[in-house]
């Protein structure tokens, strides 16, 4: 039986964006020599609903659950992998980002400045940088897979992907300290 179950996610460490749009503008400026400023760099990667709010792809966060939060874990006799690739899925693609505390939408980033190393050069990269914020990710979980319990299951898994995994860029998953998140049924 399919339940619809709804996590309020609330970041842990600031997240960094960096959409695949602003890849491939970049990848194109880069091969002409042309390189974008930090803020365009910035604005060219972030994640933004036509009402201007900022947010984070369910499948981010799907992503960490499966990947991180599943990591030698088991669910009975089968791995939790398994399980919860076949249990659990996202209803919505968009996360729409609020501030904390205040619950007030996000709609402004701050800029963040690291060097990058392309073809032998070292130029300056901008990423959208959010502090405080939080989520609701809308998904399904499948009881006839992850038993009577699916919700907490997947919330369990979803808390461990969110210490191990992380979403956005420079993520713990990929060797940095952003993205890092919590999650609570509601």
């Amino acid at each position: 039986m399919i339940e619809v179950v709804k996590f309020k996610i609330t970041g842990v460490t600031p997240v960094l964006m960096n959409s695949s749009k602003g890849i491939e503008l970049a990848g194109a400026k880069i091969k002409t020599q042309v390189f974008p400023t930090v803020e365009e760099d910035a604005e060219s990667g972030v994640y933004r609903l036509p009402n201007k709010h900022l947010y984070l792809l369910g499948a981010s966060f799907h992503g960490a659950t499966i990947k991180g939060g599943c990591l030698g874990k088991r669910i009975g006799k089968s791995g939790a992998r398994t399980l919860a690739k076949a249990g659990f899925f996202v209803s919505e693609p968009e996360c729409p980002l609020v501030h904390s505390t205040t619950g007030k939408p996000i709609t402004k980033y701050e800029v963040f400045v690291i060097t990058v190393i392309v073809n032998n050069a070292r130029i300056p990269r901008g990423r959208a940088l959010v502090r405080d914020w939080a989520t609701t990710l809308v998904g399904e979980v499948d009881t006839s897979v992850l038993g009577s319990d699916a919700a907490n299951i997947i919330l369990e898994l979803m808390n461990y992907g969110g210490k191990i995994d992380g979403v956005g860029d420079w993520r713990p998953e990929k060797k940095g300290p952003y993205g890092r998140f919590s999650a609570e049924l509601i």
